[in-house]
């Protein structure tokens, strides 16, 4: 659904009138769309780390898993963790490139 508005979006931009405005509109719009993803993920990925440490907490004080399966589980944690360091690296530089575009949308770089 918030792709079919961005694409909505774009096909508005290149039939509209006010063409500057629209710039501005659809850096706004993808800017924003970036950030409400990054945010969704991030938070996905951290209640994931958090149960996963949990457990690992309780196996751990318990002895109820096994030690192989306790390495794996920290190697999935490893793995998410750097998971979400590329995440925030993709999430961040993609709003701020929209944010910039919105701000200025006369420059070579802007949509």
């Amino acid at each position: 659904m918030v792709m079919g508005i961005v694409y909505l979006m774009y096909s508005a931009y290149f039939i509209g009138e006010d063409v500057d405005g629209m710039i501005t509109m659809v850096n706004l719009m993808l800017a924003a769309v970036y950030f409400i993803l990054g945010i969704i993920n991030y938070r996905a990925l951290f209640v994931k780390i958090r149960t996963l440490n949990a457990f690992l907490a309780g196996a751990l004080v318990e002895n109820e898993a096994p030690e192989s399966f306790c390495y794996s589980v920290k190697l999935k944690l490893k793995m998410l963790r750097r998971l979400n360091w590329v995440m925030i690296f993709f999430y961040a530089p993609m709003f701020f490139f929209f944010l910039f575009s919105t701000m200025n949308s006369g420059n070579q770089f802007a949509i």
